[in-house]
């Protein structure tokens, strides 16, 4: 899954699934991402989490996003759409977005790198995002 973060949100997706999973929900067998989050901890491995931009514009976190999830191809992620291409990047021709998409993926690699897999388990995590509490049922 490609996705924009603040904060702490680069952990809500895996604290929703750790959440989701202990309830045995019937979730993890109909949401996507969470079952792929699910089937890499049930093979007893962890999930990779690499963030690459930092300190961006909302407006240059959303263009990285949608140039990274079209040089993955949307059917190879569990993301729902595409990414949103805007500002200046909207009249872009496809090679070029394809460009930029190739150097975020370059950029990437040299994240990993320098950083190294750190696979995060469900055990690593907190039971609660602070900034992404579950919502309430009233």
């Amino acid at each position: 899954m490609i996705m924009k973060a603040f904060q702490a949100r680069p952990l809500a997706h895996l604290i929703e699934a750790k959440r989701e999973r202990e309830a045995k929900s019937a979730k993890m067998t109909t949401n996507a991402k969470l079952k792929r989050i699910d089937s890499i901890w049930g093979s007893g491995h962890g999930v990779l989490c690499l963030q690459i931009n930092h300190s961006v514009s909302d407006e240059e976190a959303f263009v990285r996003e949608a140039a990274l999830i079209e040089a993955l191809r949307l059917e190879n992620l569990t993301n729902i759409k595409g990414g949103e291409w805007r500002g200046s990047s909207k009249v872009w021709t496809l090679p070029m977005k394809a460009q930029f998409g190739t150097y975020q993926l370059q950029r990437a690699l040299g994240v990993l790198k320098m950083e190294g897999f750190r696979p995060i388990k469900p055990e690593a995590l907190p039971e609660s995002s602070p900034f992404h509490a579950p919502k309430k049922h009233t």
